[in-house]
Formats: structure tokens, C-alpha cells, sequence
């Protein structure tokens, strides 16, 4: 019978406690609901919207061109005569996502990326996945090319762990 009685009392006090929990997180529920109803800006983004520049408020959202570049093409193979001519990336000059696909036996993993100008003056400098994807190595990325000037660049890959290959690119 004692047994009995502390039982039902450890329940009722298990019952009262879940009891104010609820009530506790339905009045907090409550209070975040309707305080943020009138849509009024925290003193931090109102201090930042002011800062900003009209121009840089209202610039609209440029979607990247999708460029696909097959370096597979720069990979030597046996038997091909040299043609004299020079093979050349070529990208447009603004904000370009491109998806290099990387020369035959590169593996997946974190590549360096490097676009150097005629001077030796790193333009970009970023790090990407590769990713196999039906036996291909490739890596995405966006590069803005918009500020650059019109003429030859040369862009810099490096797989992990390996030496840097590099490529002739012209911005057109």
C-alpha cells in the first residue's frame, strides 16, 4: 500500500512538472510570436541599412554564365602530332560558374585553383572540390572576370598532393 502512495505521488509530481513545462514553452511560443509581428528592424539592421550605399542596395542579382571546360583535350596522348597550334581556354570576361573538367587520371579530393596574370600576380586563388562523376574528375567554381582586362592569363591547378598543372587562358 506505501508503495502504492509513493508511486501515484512521484506521478503526480512527474505530471505537475511536465504540466509547467508545457505551459512555460507555449506562453514562450507566445511572447516570440506576437513581439516580432510588427515587422519592426532590431536597432543593428537599421544602423547597417543606413551605412550601405543606395547603389549597392538596389544592385541586382547577376546569375553567373555556366561554362563547361574540357582540359581533358590539353591531356598528351601517344601518337598525336603536334599541329603548331596552341590549344587556349577561353572565357568570357564577367562572372563566370565554371566546371572545369579536369585531364584523364586526376582523382577526387581538394583542389587549388590559382588565375594568373601576364605578370605573375595571382587573380584568384581559391580552393575546390573535385568530384568523379562517370569517370570524369571535375571541378565548379565561380569566378568573377568582369574587372579583368581582355587578354592571355594562365591558369594554375593543383591536385592534392601533386605538382601544378597549367593552362593557357584567354579572357575575351
Amino acid at each position: 500500500m506505501r508503495r502504492m502512495a509513493l508511486f501515484l505521488r512521484g506521478l503526480r509530481i512527474t505530471g505537475a512538472a511536465l504540466g509547467t513545462a508545457i505551459a512555460i514553452f507555449v506562453m514562450a511560443r507566445f511572447a516570440w510570436k506576437h513581439t516580432r509581428r510588427f515587422d519592426v528592424p532590431i536597432i543593428a539592421e537599421e544602423h547597417v541599412a543606413k551605412r550601405q550605399s543606395p547603389a549597392r542596395q538596389q544592385a541586382p542579382l547577376i546569375a553567373p554564365l555556366v561554362v563547361t571546360v574540357d582540359l581533358a583535350s590539353f591531356s598528351p596522348s601517344r601518337g598525336d602530332a603536334n599541329d603548331g597550334r596552341k590549344k587556349m581556354v577561353h572565357l568570357p570576361q564577367r562572372l563566370v560558374r565554371v566546371d572545369f573538367h579536369l585531364p584523364l587520371g586526376m582523382e577526387p579530393g581538394e583542389y587549388e585553383i590559382r588565375l594568373l596574370d601576364s605578370t605573375g600576380r595571382a587573380f584568384i586563388n581559391k580552393r575546390a572540390p573535385g568530384r568523379m562523376n562517370n569517370g570524369i574528375t571535375s571541378v565548379e567554381m565561380d569566378i568573377d572576370l568582369a574587372t579583368t582586362t581582355p587578354g592571355s592569363l594562365t591558369l594554375l591547378i593543383r591536385p592534392p598532393g601533386l605538382g601544378w598543372r597549367r593552362f593557357p587562358v584567354v579572357v575575351e
